[in-house]
This record gives C-alpha cells, sequence and structure tokens, in this order.
C-alpha cells in the first residue's frame, strides 16, 4: 500500500544522493552503513551516509510542511547510484506492508523504479559530528586539492596518510612512503590564527570530502578542528547546516 508521495526537482534529489554517495560503506557486515539514511522532518530532510571513516551529511529543506512528519528509512547504494542520475523530477512514494515501511517507488519522467528499504536501524550519528571546533580554516578550494593530489603521490599506497599543519595563515601537506623513500610538502596560503596543530588524514578520504564540498563565490571552503585526535569538518560555510562532511584523523606515524 502507497501511504505518501514526495516530489523532488531533479537537482534537490541529484544534490542529496550525489553529495552522500561517496562515503557509503561496502562493508557487508555493516548492512545500515550500505546505504543513504534519509531523515524526514516536516520541513527538511537529511540525507546521511557514513563508512564509520567519514561521514556526510547533506540537507534538503521546503518552505512548508509538506514532507513526511517524522520518517526514517535506509535507502540501498545501488538505488542510490541510479537516483543521482535522475534527468527529471522524481516522485518518490512510500510502500507499506501490514503497517511497516518495506519499499520505495521512484517515478522518474516514464520511468518507475521499485527498491526495498534496508531493514537496519542507522548508527546515531549525530553523536560523533562535533559542535565544538574551535580552529577554523578558511582555504581556496582548488588549491588545497592541488596540493593533496601532489603530495598523494609520495605517500603510501597501502596507509595513503599525509601530514596536514595549521600555523599562522598556512596549511601545509607533507606525505612520505618508506617502500619508495620519497617524501613531498607543499603549502597553501589561508586564514587561520589559531594554535598550530598537526593532524593525519587519509588523503583519498580528504580529496573526496574537499571535492564534494560547495565552494562560495570566492571558491573558499571551512576547515574547522580541535584536536590531532577528533574528527575534523570540511563545511561550504562556518555553520554547515546544509552540508557537512566529517572525516576521522588517523595516528601520525
Amino acid at each position: 500500500m502507497i501511504i505518501l508521495h514526495v516530489l523532488f526537482l531533479k537537482n534537490d534529489i541529484k544534490r542529496l544522493f550525489g553529495k552522500t554517495s561517496f562515503a557509503v560503506s561496502n562493508d557487508e557486515f555493516r548492512p545500515a552503513m550500505t546505504g543513504v539514511f534519509l531523515q524526514f522532518r516536516h520541513n527538511f530532510v537529511n540525507a546521511v551516509s557514513t563508512d564509520s571513516y567519514r561521514l556526510v551529511r547533506a540537507c534538503y529543506s521546503v518552505e512548508t510542511n509538506s514532507l513526511p512528519e517524522e520518517l526514517d528509512l535506509i535507502v540501498p547504494s545501488k538505488t542510490v547510484d541510479l537516483i543521482k542520475n535522475a534527468d527529471n523530477e522524481v516522485q518518490l512514494s512510500f510502500i507499506s506492508s501490514n503497517g511497516k515501511l518495506t519499499h520505495l517507488k521512484f517515478e522518474i519522467g516514464d520511468t518507475i523504479y521499485v527498491s526495498r528499504v534496508i531493514d537496519e536501524k542507522f548508527p546515531p550519528y549525530e553523536s560523533v559530528i562535533p559542535s565544538g571546533n574551535q580552529l577554523i580554516a578558511l582555504i581556496d578550494k582548488s588549491k588545497l586539492l592541488d596540493g593533496i593530489k601532489f603530495v598523494s603521490v609520495s605517500s603510501s599506497n597501502i596507509s595513503k596518510q599525509i601530514k596536514v599543519t595549521l600555523s599562522n595563515n598556512m596549511l601545509t601537506i607533507k606525505g612520505h612512503d618508506e617502500d619508495s623513500g620519497t617524501d613531498a610538502q607543499t603549502e597553501v596560503p589561508c586564514e587561520y590564527s589559531g594554535d598550530e596543530i598537526e593532524i593525519g588524514f587519509n588523503y583519498k578520504f580528504l580529496e573526496d570530502a574537499v571535492s564534494n564540498i560547495d565552494a562560495d563565490s570566492d571558491n573558499v571552503i571551512y576547515m574547522t578542528l580541535s584536536e590531532p585526535t577528533r574528527p575534523a569538518l570540511i563545511l561550504p560555510e562556518a555553520e554547515g547546516k546544509d552540508l557537512l562532511m566529517l572525516i576521522m584523523p588517523v595516528r601520525l606515524n
């Protein structure tokens, strides 16, 4: 039985799934994390994905209370990959059986796609997102991406570890590969006046987050931190209400 319909403009659904799909886990022993979690709340929906090393939250808001009042579900990754390439408006219908939500129906133009939902409980991700990151850097997105890619070539293909240092309006990225004995270092100017901090990242995770964040009109993004062992956030603006990328640090060798 179909219990409710929601109409998404193609750019809205493409954004929700496009921004979150890359961080979905492929660990079959954690089925709840192998899809994108949707939280419907009156006038907004959060799309969340995590593989426990990184987390993405994208939000879509509407002016009226036209979304389900309180509904949580997990969309399988294969469905997400299909819908994020929609070239038309998407009408989403919720299908229940015996009072339980079991499937979703996506209508895209003349195409209808029916998908099951993942019948698992998504982890309580809100508790992982730090609210007190006081160290804030404003960085040019393109220059940061260039720096990550430059250093990654001389970093370990196994650990993918790089070291990021923030100090006095400069972000320094270092990489080292013990097997080949290669080293690389580059500096990226930024706006930062906090205490010096060194933190390790998986360069692939950092590159994915920066690539998928939306920069402002000046191509600037925010990186916020607190301690070398606490999660870092990559944000399009200071609050990160509409889009947030979280990356867990790695222990520096």
